[in-house]
Order: structure tokens, then sequence, then C-alpha cells
């Protein structure tokens, strides 16, 4: 198996004030987009969770969301499965 690295970013994710029942509503929303919910903080309308990072723009245009914090951005490697082309022995990914 080969790796291959992608940008991860930890994430805040602020709900808009029309969410104050609690946060459940949004959160199948949210996971669509691609995020990796990792706590709920109900009181204060805030997702907290990890999301490929070339996917923050369209986590910051659902309309659930009054703002995206960027907490912290990291590589993380991901392992690949290797093909090979059957006429060229050549590497794709």
């Amino acid at each position: 198996m080969l790796q291959r690295q992608e940008e991860v970013a930890d994430v805040d994710v602020v709900l808009k004030s029309d969410y104050p029942a609690g946060t459940a509503r949004p959160l199948p929303e949210l996971r669509a987009h691609g995020l990796h919910v990792s706590d709920v903080n109900d009181a204060d309308g805030v997702v907290e969770g990890t999301i490929l990072a070339d996917r923050l723009g369209e986590l910051q245009r659902l309309s659930c969301v009054a703002d995206v914090r960027d907490v912290f951005t990291y590589l993380a490697a991901e392992e690949a499965p290797m093909r090979t082309s059957a006429r060229r022995r050549t590497l794709t990914f």
C-alpha cells in the first residue's frame, strides 16, 4: 500500500441563530458535506469536527452556517491502494 497525504482541518462550525432548538437538525447536512463531527455544543450552537481543507468553502456556504473557524490544519496520511496498468506497469492513484 502507498500513502497519500490530505490536508485536513479541525474546525468549529457556528450555526446561525435560526437553530435555537439545538444542533440535531443541521447535523445530517454538515455530515453530507464532509464534516466528521467530534463534539456538539447545543448551548452555544457550535459543532466541532474535522473536514478536508479543500471542502471548507463548501461548508461555509451552507444555509445553516454562520461561521467556520479553522482551529488547526495539518497533513494526514491516508493509505491508498496501488493499482498497476496491465500494459505499461505504471502506477496510478
